[in-house]
């Protein structure tokens, strides 16, 4: 179950910010996790609830955001390809930029 690897690895980077920032409670960790992970986000919160027991992060919540993999140069918009992936679906212009898919990362830790 690799969902408790990255689980360890994301409360470890919200405990590291938290002591290099001094701070005496984590309340909060933003992932952002690719639309093409093989990551099972239900495992992955039920993983981190459990290691974050007895740290500073004991009652942060973990807020997951999935990642649009794609966005048009012209128009800016994110969107997930489907169909055609080279063609926007907002403006229909084929400059489009494959931004992410199979990333998962620590966004941002809010403190106290």
């Amino acid at each position: 179950m690799h969902q408790l690897g990255i689980a360890q690895e994301i409360l470890n980077t919200a405990l590291e910010t938290g002591q290099k920032e001094g701070a005496h409670k984590v309340t909060s960790v933003h992932v952002k996790v690719g639309e093409h992970t093989t990551v099972d986000v239900a495992d992955l919160r039920f993983c981190f609830d459990a290691l974050k027991v007895g740290t500073i992060a004991a009652e942060a919540e973990l807020a997951l955001e999935t990642a649009p993999p794609a966005a048009c140069r012209v128009c800016k918009t994110s969107f997930s390809p489907e169909g055609d992936p080279s063609a926007c679906p907002a403006c229909g212009s084929s400059e489009v930029e494959i931004m992410s898919g199979r990333e998962v990362y620590v966004d941002s830790v809010e403190l106290v």
